[in-house]
Order: C-alpha cells, then structure tokens, then sequence
C-alpha cells in the first residue's frame, strides 16, 4: 500500500463530484465517490479547494495525477512509499504536468543522467541550464502553485486577538 496528499488548488463548484469520483476510481473505486472537505479559494474568486490523505496501492498518485489532469485545474498529488522517497506531481492548466522524485525531507531529486544531459544541452549558456535546473526541479510549477498554497495557509491560521 501507499499513501500520500492530494491537493485541489481551484475548482468551479460544478467540478467537485466530478473529480471525488475521478479520485476515488484512481483509489480503487468507491461508487459514491471520494470525499472532500471543499472551501473557498480566496487566490482565485468563484473557486474552491480541497486536501485530503490518501491511501491506495503502490502507483496510485500516478493513477490519480492522471485522473485529474483531465479536468485542467491546478492540483498536486504526492506519493510516499516506506522507504521515505516519493513522487511529487504538480499540474497547472499552462504549464502542465511536473513528476519529480523526493527523498524524505520532500526535495525534488534529479538524477544524474538529467544532469549531464542538460550539462550537454546548454553547455556556454549559464542563464538557459540554470533556467533548465529550476525546471528539473519544478520551479516554475512550485511559482505557478504557491500563490495558491499561501492562500491556504492564510485560510488555516489561528487569529489570537479573535480567540475567545
């Protein structure tokens, strides 16, 4: 078995089954869909977002990435696996899909392959292999997302002066 995250970042209200459903398929199919707690988006006016665990068979953040990237939103699926390494997949509808290894801390890993590949590419060219670099490691996804990620945090935050 795996677990991990799944992350709806904004979604039109009218999406919501759709995609608890497209979940729960990708999970191993609950007819009645998978459940999520949806709340306003405050980044993007009229939509909404959701997180929530998952548990699932090994491949499942894979099964499930591909089920939502149908629906161009932005979303993030994570897969964690016994060992401490994962997957982390960022989708945003102009940017597409991000897959990236992570060690245990969450740090995007890139091989060493990609590496000398991109050494290959853009070798004379410092600014086009440091722009290839932030792209192995997902930066422009990481930009794209994080407006929508603080808008979460701020959502969750615990207002001393208002506690009672």
């Amino acid at each position: 078995m795996a677990r991990g995250m799944v992350t709806i970042h904004a979604a039109q209200r009218a999406l919501h089954l759709h995609l608890e459903w497209a979940i729960g398929r990708a999970l191993g199919g609950f007819s009645e869909g998978f459940g999520l707690d949806w709340e306003a988006q405050p980044a993007e006016a009229g939509t909404y977002r959701a997180t929530s665990e998952w548990e699932g068979p090994r491949g499942a953040g894979a099964m499930l990435a591909s089920a939502l990237r149908e629906w161009s939103i932005p979303f993030e699926v994570t897969e964690e696996s016994d060992s401490g390494h994962g997957i982390h997949y960022m989708v945003t509808p102009e940017l597409g899909l991000f897959t990236g290894r992570t060690d245990a801390a969450g740090s995007v890993l890139v091989d060493e392959h990609r590496i000398h590949v991109a050494f290959a590419k853009y070798a004379g060219d410092a600014e086009a292999l440091a722009e290839e670099f932030g792209r192995l490691l997902g930066v422009p996804w990481d930009a794209a997302l994080e407006p929508l990620r603080h808008a979460q945090d701020l959502s969750r935050t615990i207002w001393m002066h208002r506690a009672g």
